[in-house]
């Protein structure tokens, strides 16, 4: 649901159909706190799979995850991939409180909608 509310933050009122808004993923999928970021992840792509049934503005949301390791010098060399070369218009994750910070300020700076 919450992916549907930042859709509407990006998409312009009576937009048409767009190019799809993609959502860049960061979390920890290797090592001991894996488990935690597999479920987020499968979670966000159930609720995908529905939410693009219809799409949202007539576009479709896609998605591209990277695994952070629980590094925060690792979350930061992520984050800047996907924004600045991926193209994201969104960052998500992460469960770890100093990735989330230290990803939160380099959006900011780059004026990128983050969440955790």
């Amino acid at each position: 649901m919450v992916l549907i509310g930042f859709a509407f933050l990006l998409s312009p009122p009576g937009a048409e159909a767009q190019r799809p808004i993609k959502v860049g993923i960061l979390d920890t999928y290797t090592g001991p706190p894996a488990v935690y970021g597999q479920d987020a992840l499968n979670g966000f792509k159930l609720a995908l799979s529905e939410i693009n049934k219809k799409g949202v503005l007539g576009t479709k949301i896609e998605y591209t995850n990277r695994d952070e390791k629980f590094k925060v010098d690792i979350a930061l060399s992520m984050a800047k991939e996907l924004v600045m070369n991926e193209k994201v218009d969104i960052l998500v994750g992460t469960i770890n409180s100093g990735v989330a910070l230290a990803v939160s300020d380099f959006a900011k700076t780059e004026k990128v909608p983050s969440m955790v």
